[in-house]
């Protein structure tokens, strides 16, 4: 009798380490008699992408050409700029799903200047001077933009924990909503705008609600470590709002306003590392993420182009970056 109570004392201790070893790898619970809730922030620092925001191309001489539409477009550069998502959820059905609402909000800028007033020799097209009266023979010697990018998207978010061993694989499905607005404003002088300043303004603003799916795998690597990915495909149905207007000298050139129907596709890729730990007796939990992240948000310029065909067919949003996470489950 002795013997046995040493041994059931024994046991117990061991016991009490694969759960805090369990507890280390899982989400699905997370925290030992806790309410089964969580919130979440993630930092993001991210760079965005789009080939169809040229506004101009490679400078010509006047003199040696009349088409100045031939040369080679300059693409825009981007800067890196910071966001955010917050995230609240809570574990139901035993602790076997989960359901949890996040809201990414960024936003990003980019400012590009290209030419010379004193060159006054050499000669750019101006791609989004969309006027019936261009010609490819109008030139530039001067153009300047502003671009401004805000993205916002948030999800209700159903998903599932499978484990197999130290791997984990999490189904999701979801309903996403999202906010992609885009503003241009540019202007042109010099060549044909050699009076005054050409100014332009344009706003391509999208909303969308549609499903998503995808899975969030983690394969666990002991201590608290693991590695993770996501992998998401969203469909937005939605609208597309798109004004441009542009003015010469008080006169107005261009005024168009659409609203377009149309349905949006979105795709998000991530990978990284993750660390867990746990505190007051395995009550609370504390985890940290820092992985890249890859989404595209495809066909987003909207915007009529002039006749010459100068904008790329390449439209899609791309974004990209690193995401620092941190989540506290209770």
């Amino acid at each position: 009798m002795a013997l046995a109570a040493d041994s059931s004392a024994h046991v117990k201790p061991a016991t009490e380490i694969v759960s805090k070893v369990d507890l280390r790898r899982s989400f699905n619970p997370s925290v030992r008699n806790g309410y089964e809730m969580w919130i979440s922030g993630d930092l993001l620092c991210w760079l965005p992408r789009e080939k169809s925001i040229s506004f101009l191309n490679k400078g010509l001489d006047v003199f040696k050409t009349s088409d100045f539409t031939e040369a080679n477009r300059v693409f825009p550069d981007f800067d890196w700029d910071f966001g955010y998502r917050l995230g609240i959820g809570h574990l139901f059905a035993e602790q076997k799903w989960d359901v949890s609402v996040n809201w990414t909000h960024y936003k990003a800028f980019s400012d590009q200047k290209k030419g010379s007033l004193e060159k006054t020799f050499v000669g750019m097209f101006p791609i989004w001077s969309i006027a019936d009266d261009i010609i490819e023979g109008d030139y530039v010697s001067y153009g300047k933009m502003h671009w401004t990018l805000d993205l916002d998207l948030l999800d209700l978010k159903f998903s599932r924990d499978l484990p197999f061993g130290r791997f984990n694989l999490k189904p999701f499905v979801a309903l996403t909503t999202g906010w992609v607005n885009q503003d241009f404003d540019i202007t042109y002088t010099g060549g044909i705008f050699l009076s005054g300043f050409d100014i332009i303004e344009m706003k391509n603003n999208y909303w969308g609600m549609g499903p998503s799916i995808g899975f969030d795998p983690r394969f666990y690597l002991g201590a608290g470590w693991s590695l993770y990915g996501n992998a998401a495909m969203t469909m937005l149905i939605g609208s597309f709002d798109v004004h441009q207007k542009e003015n010469y000298l008080f006169s107005e050139r261009v005024d168009l306003h659409r609203h377009r129907n149309r349905l949006g596709w979105v795709s998000d890729l991530g990978v990284g590392i993750l660390w867990k730990t746990l505190f007051m007796q395995q009550r609370y939990a504390l985890s940290f993420k820092l992985g890249w992240e890859y989404l595209v948000l495809f066909h987003q310029n909207l915007l009529k182009q002039g006749e010459f065909h100068l904008v790329s067919h390449d439209r899609d949003l791309q974004i990209q970056g690193g995401t620092f996470s941190a989540r506290f489950d209770f």
